[in-house]
């Protein structure tokens, strides 16, 4: 399955969450398998809205990056779209601290200021202007170098939207790269 192949298949379901938006929340699950099993087990593209992916969030994280109150029954629903690599320490197939480099430095290639990329390490959520890399490569996040021991279990690159379909689907487009990368058990990582 090519970008574009993917795009059609998220973008008929984004047009059809943009006219209905609880039909997210009642297939819930269903969307969330057939996001996270398009390649392999340890990659996802998920895109969703703060009725799924938002619970359990601090709300500082909707209001200062997708301006959504995830209380708030009348704001309308911001969608976002966002890559995910897996992190299993101990595990086969585990990604290292170098595959989240290099990770972090395809977000921050394909972040543009019209289409902004976020990360969330598990923990906390920060802007890709926030993250520099050193000399050696180690990531660092407002000056403070980042170890084993600050990955939460995975790496989240994402987007936010308004909620406007075709602005989600430009946002995908701009994902896409660093989700093709992170697949083939991240030895396209080696390519960009």
């Amino acid at each position: 399955m090519n970008i574009q192949q993917l795009l059609n298949v998220f973008g008929n379901f984004i047009d059809e969450c943009a006219q209905n938006y609880s039909l997210i929340s009642s297939h819930k699950d269903e969307i969330l398998d057939k996001c996270y099993n398009l390649y392999e087990n340890w990659y996802g593209l998920y895109f969703s809205n703060n009725d799924i992916w938002g619970k359990g969030m601090p709300k500082p994280y909707f209001q200062n990056y997708f301006g959504v109150n995830s209380e708030d029954e009348s704001t309308p629903r911001s969608f976002y779209a966002f890559v995910t690599l897996r992190y299993s320490k101990g595990k086969n197939n585990a990604h290292t601290l170098e595959d989240f480099a290099k990770a972090l430095k395809a977000a921050k290639k394909f972040s543009t200021e019209q289409i902004p990329f976020s990360f969330y390490n598990g923990e906390d959520c920060h802007l890709m202007s926030d993250v520099k890399f050193t000399e050696d490569g180690a990531i660092q996040l407002q000056g403070k170098t980042i170890t084993d021991a600050d990955l939460q279990g995975h790496l989240s690159i994402c987007c936010n939207s308004t909620g406007d379909a075709q602005e989600l689907k430009k946002q995908l487009a701009a994902l896409m790269p660093v989700f093709l990368a992170f697949n083939n058990d991240g030895k396209n990582l080696n390519t960009l």
